[in-house]
């Protein structure tokens, strides 16, 4: 399929080179990768001492583990597309790309939209501090989660009615955001947009309730207002840059293999932001490193420190009395 300005795109390009490595690739995939291990071990840090620790399973908490577990979830579509490179193969079907990207799409929407359910609970709890008491907080994560379920199925709908419009059977090369094709991927994109910037205003007015009132000085919201909005900022500035490379491409009149290439690298800035939420919280949240270096400690005691038995030690000058032979 070429593009409408009737240039080769970047899998008509490439789509005779089965058993060659695509080396263009490997400096994205690579740092998508690296950022992927680090990032699993973080995100599954955070979910980890969110369960362990009572004060941390708040709303708040139990938000924002669900969030760093659907990060996860989303940066284990570059699995696939590193079996394709690097066996060779480099291109898939559209419709194996779509079924594999399933979970990956749906941890992709998770994030996105609890990100923001996450800012506007911080907003209710600073606004309605009496009211948001009385409410349980499985009662709001419960809500959050059905808005989460409503605006990710009519994303899977958006998926499914474009890839309905296609041939399934086409040759593509197998990222993420090739398994969202035609409308679906530009009403993400514009979904991200939105809610990325409403996060950020959310995070502003919560910062001005705090600044306005005294009484949520010692609030969990005042703890950790500058790890989430730290987070949000990064979620939101790394989809401007996507959006940003995007339109500038468009409107130079880039080929689609020099847009390809381009929007594949800056593409990597997305996966800096799933992979940040460990670091971002070990900076700036002092409930979140105390927990953290806890969850060490008891790691490193575990490993490192002997059992009580093998400490016991004869006394010296006791007498130690050998097995009989």
């Amino acid at each position: 399929m070429t593009s409408s300005s009737g240039e080769l795109t970047f899998y008509e390009s490439h789509i005779n080179d089965r058993g060659v490595l695509l080396t263009e690739t490997l400096p994205g995939l690579v740092i998508r990768l690296v950022l992927q291990v680090l990032g699993l071990w973080g995100n599954l840090s955070v979910a980890y001492v969110t369960y362990k620790h009572k004060h941390l399973r708040t709303t708040c908490g139990i938000l924002l583990s669900i969030c760093v577990i659907a990060d996860a979830v989303h940066e284990s579509s570059h699995d696939f597309f590193a079996y394709l490179i690097f066996t060779k193969i480099n291109f898939t079907s559209l419709r194996t790309c779509v079924l594999v990207n399933i979970l990956p799409i749906i941890g992709l929407n998770t994030g996105c939209i609890l990100t923001l359910c996450l800012a506007i609970d911080r907003l209710i709890c600073v606004l309605f501090p009496i009211a948001s008491r009385r409410i349980s907080k499985y009662t709001f994560v419960a809500f959050y989660c059905f808005i989460n379920f409503c605006v990710s199925a009519w994303i899977m709908l958006e998926v499914y009615f474009s890839y309905s419009k296609l041939d399934p059977n086409q040759e593509i090369i197998c990222l993420i955001s090739d398994a969202m094709p035609g409308s679906s991927g530009s009403t993400w994109f514009l979904m991200s947009l939105i809610t990325g910037a409403m996060t950020v205003v959310c995070y502003i007015a919560v910062w001005v309730m705090l600044r306005v009132k005294s009484s949520q000085k010692n609030s969990t919201t005042k703890r950790m207002f500058k790890s989430l909005f730290t987070l949000g900022l990064i979620v939101f500035c790394t989809w401007m840059v996507n959006g940003a490379g995007n339109m500038y491409l468009t409107w130079t009149g880039a080929d689609p293999v020099t847009h390809w290439r381009v929007s594949y690298d800056i593409g990597v800035a997305v996966n800096v932001a799933c992979s940040a939420n460990y670091y971002v919280l070990l900076l700036l949240s002092n409930d979140y490193r105390n927990a953290f270096k806890a969850q060490l400690n008891i790691n490193s005691s575990s490993i490192f420190v002997p059992s009580r038995a093998s400490q016991t030690i004869a006394p010296i000058g006791s007498k130690i009395r050998l097995p009989t032979m």
